[in-house]
């Protein structure tokens, strides 16, 4: 009996903690909405604050991936984002986000964006691909 009362409580203790370690939908949401704003007012400064510290382009991080980003702002090729579905994958310290965007041209693509267990941006499938990575499988 003094077995079962163990495993029990340690399921409760692990399990939960697994869930709480995701970032909700309204995180990804609000993210989303704060990044759409600061594209849009090519405010470069309230971009980084949603960057996660482990933000990276490609093979780039630290300085040099956050100025790369930096210049795809500048650039202006960056349009809207959205979630495009409610399915998050990811192993508990990064997660992986389709979305739609809609670039300034016009187009539109799907695309993905990593998240960190906070709702940090880690990376941007779109601006990855242009130098030869991509962080998904499709």
């Amino acid at each position: 009996m003094k077995k079962v009362r163990l495993l029990l409580l340690t399921g409760m203790l692990i399990f939960p903690l697994s869930g709480v370690a995701q970032p909700s939908q309204q995180v990804l949401r609000n993210s989303i909405e704060k990044l759409n704003s600061a594209l849009a007012a090519k405010n470069i400064d309230s971009v980084k604050s949603l960057l996660s510290p482990q933000f990276s382009v490609g093979v780039y991080d630290g300085e040099m991936g956050r100025s790369l980003f930096e210049y795809f702002m500048e650039r202006g090729d960056m349009g809207t984002f959205e979630l495009s579905s409610g399915e998050l994958v990811g192993d508990g310290s990064a997660y992986i986000s389709r979305v739609s965007m809609a670039a300034q041209n016009g187009t539109r693509q799907d695309t993905y964006i990593g998240f960190d267990k906070d709702g940090g941006i880690m990376f941007f499938d779109w601006i990855d691909r242009g130098y030869g990575q991509s962080r998904t499988a499709e």
